[in-house]
């Protein structure tokens, strides 16, 4: 017999774990050629609107738990740019590699893609 709310067990993080891996599938199937070339040449939305397609793929990557989230950081502001992941609450985030990538919408379209590796898109 429970007797305290101590014991009890927080199932949020099962259901969230299922809903990722449903709706990741479902993303998954959404992605073609066409939406990776639109990605890779407006990542930043610099050019105009995304397609409904991306933009809901992009809704579910953002709506992603924090901890794990891979970024773009300027090492040298309009220089050079590098990925990143949040690693926990107040610690440093990890360099993911030494690949540097000479614009921001370079390294965004590459952190797309391993979101897109992640939820099981061969890209």
């Amino acid at each position: 017999m429970i007797t305290s709310p101590y014991q009890c067990r927080d199932h949020s993080t099962d259901w969230l774990d299922y809903f990722y891996d449903r709706r990741g599938a479902e993303i998954a199937s959404m992605v073609t050629p066409e939406l990776l070339e639109e990605h890779r040449r407006n990542s930043d939305q610099s050019k105009g609107h995304h397609s409904p397609e991306l933009h809901i793929i992009l809704n579910f990557f953002r709506m992603a738990p924090i901890i794990g989230k891979e970024f773009v950081y300027a090492e040298t502001p309009y220089d050079t740019y590098r990925i990143g992941r949040v690693t926990a609450r107040y610690t440093e985030p990890e360099v993911i590699s030494d690949e540097q990538y000479p614009s921001e919408q370079d390294a965004i379209h590459q952190v797309f893609l391993k979101r897109l590796r992640k939820i099981g898109v061969a890209v």
